[in-house]
């Protein structure tokens, strides 16, 4: 059996830095941008042989102005 990856189906902007997934189960999540950066998974942010943090979630500013958002792959976004 295969298990299948949520994928987002749909993005809103709420307010300025707070982002609303809706997600291919249908779940719609609110999340801060700034949350989002905090938790990004990509070998850039995690080591891959360790999974240590190579991104420090303080160092994150508590204000990111994104001017655009856009899925890649499956589960991955791109934020300008």
């Amino acid at each position: 059996m295969t298990e299948s990856l949520l994928q987002p189906t749909d993005m809103e902007w709420l307010d300025k830095g707070v982002l609303s997934i809706t997600w291919s189960d249908n779940h719609k999540g609110v999340y801060p941008v700034r949350y989002l950066r905090q938790h990004c998974p990509c070998a850039g942010c995690v080591d891959e042989w360790t999974g240590e943090l190579r991104l420090k979630p303080d160092s994150i500013p508590l204000l990111i102005l994104l001017e655009d958002i856009e899925p890649v792959g499956r589960y991955a976004f791109r934020f300008k």
